[in-house]
């Protein structure tokens, strides 16, 4: 991470409104008085005049839904405005000593492949054209008692300052994983080439690369999987679409191989899979 980015990031968390919402969270008796805490203080990070706005929690028979007013129109914002979001809730669910509670993400937008960049980040499911941005999750958890203390929040602040420089300044580009993907994307074959040869077209060694993802959480192989899988996903959706021809653009050998990749990752055999979709 750029160490100026950082300086400015830390800045920002040594920020007296900052502090004192880190102080006021500590304080709160559960995860539902985390969120709304969040939401009236409504603005969780301010960075060069820039917010991040939570203003709604709703609570209905099956879910929550943490969501936000969406100020651009803009493809790019909306999918930086999500992670942050993202960032958000995954630190709530940290005070009550969760990993993350989503149960999956709705995105007000059709057009999938702006935020492609997303699946790197989410660890639950994606629904798009939707009306809202939201993160849905257990309504179960609300009444979870928060477990960190102010003393425990400043110990986790090296990974705030991080996910803050991160999503204010150096934005979607900042993400190895979203360079990734563009390459998956741009180049049909790049979804056949090693952890190491990715690494030489971003021009950074491969432990470089699997140091920066790891850091993340996330891993070269979990990336591919999860591109692979979505990409497959949508190809499915068209009958007329065969599953060697399927296995072959996303750079496995035969149909079997896809079909043991794509049984690994979503628990179903693409035959079955797609039978579901004309049941």
């Amino acid at each position: 991470m750029n160490n100026q980015i950082a300086r400015l990031a830390e800045k920002a968390l040594d920020n007296k409104k900052i502090d004192f919402l880190l102080r006021d969270l500590a304080k709160k008796p559960n995860f539902e008085s985390l969120l709304q805490t969040g939401i009236l203080f409504n603005r969780f990070f301010y960075v060069n005049n820039q917010t991040l706005l939570y203003n709604k929690l709703e609570v209905s028979e099956r879910y929550g839904l943490l969501s936000y007013k969406k100020y651009s129109q803009n493809s790019t914002q909306t999918l930086e405005d999500m992670v942050a979001l993202i960032l958000w809730f995954r630190f709530c669910c940290w005070m009550i000593s969760k990993v993350d509670e989503a149960l999956f993400l709705s995105i007000d937008e059709s057009d999938r492949k702006p935020f492609s960049a997303l699946y790197a980040v989410a660890h639950c499911p994606i629904h798009f054209n939707r009306q809202v941005n939201a993160i849905a999750f257990d309504k179960a958890i609300l009444q979870l008692p928060v477990h960190r203390t102010y003393e425990g929040i400043i110990d986790k602040k090296p990974a705030l300052v991080k996910g803050l420089a991160y999503f204010s300044y150096g934005g979607m580009d900042s993400f190895v994983e979203a360079r990734i993907i563009r390459l998956f994307e741009s180049d049909s074959h790049a979804i056949r080439l090693s952890a190491n040869e990715i690494a030489s077209r971003l021009n950074m060694s491969e432990s470089s690369l699997r140091r920066r993802l790891k850091e993340r959480g996330s891993s070269f192989q979990r990336i591919r999987d999860h591109y692979r899988r979505d990409q497959a996903i949508a190809m499915l959706r068209i009958p007329q679409t065969s599953l060697i021809d399927i296995a072959l653009k996303l750079g496995f050998s035969d149909a079997s191989a896809f079909s043991r990749a794509f049984y690994r990752m979503t628990g179903l055999r693409p035959i079955n899979y797609r039978a579901r979709l004309t049941d």
